[in-house]
């Protein structure tokens, strides 16, 4: 007959939703740090310590993103009010304003991450660019705005 050590089941499931707190970025995290705790009260303690170890790693996982996505869209919220605003332009004027007319209209604003925006006055349109957490032009997580083709 195989013995079971005391205390292993609950170590077990502490670290099964310890790896699901990583697989749902953060969600079941949470409660496999609660499972984890209470079975370090009984030995064998390595399996509760690492469950312990991997749920605030995934609390830490999913508070990167959610802090990211609060980042994209605030950023968001910038370049709609910042479109609202050239469209007002436009509709007073026939046109968007040019490159070096936008900062005396709108100043220099900012991305989410402290970068600067960059307009450019393109045909009929515009293009409206945010150099993304990394603050370089140019890079994969640069966000972009405008109006939609038509």
């Amino acid at each position: 007959n195989r013995t079971e050590e005391p205390g292993s089941k609950p170590a077990v499931v502490a670290l099964v939703t310890a790896i699901a707190g990583i697989v749902t970025l953060g969600f079941a995290a949470p409660v496999g740090l609660i499972l984890s705790l209470m079975a370090l009260r009984r030995p064998p303690r390595a399996m509760a310590l690492l469950a312990l170890v991997l749920s605030i790693g995934g609390m830490v996982l999913g508070a990167v993103v959610v802090i990211r996505g609060i980042d994209k869209t605030q950023t968001a919220a910038v370049f709609i009010d910042l479109e609202l605003r050239l469209q007002d332009f436009r509709n007073e004027h026939d046109r968007f304003p040019g490159d070096d007319e936008f900062e005396g209209l709108f100043g220099r604003p900012e991305d989410a991450w402290g970068g600067r925006l960059v307009y450019r006055q393109i045909d009929d349109g515009y293009e409206l660019q945010s150099p993304g957490p990394d603050r370089r032009l140019g890079t994969e997580d640069d966000l972009r705005g405008g109006p939609d083709p038509e």
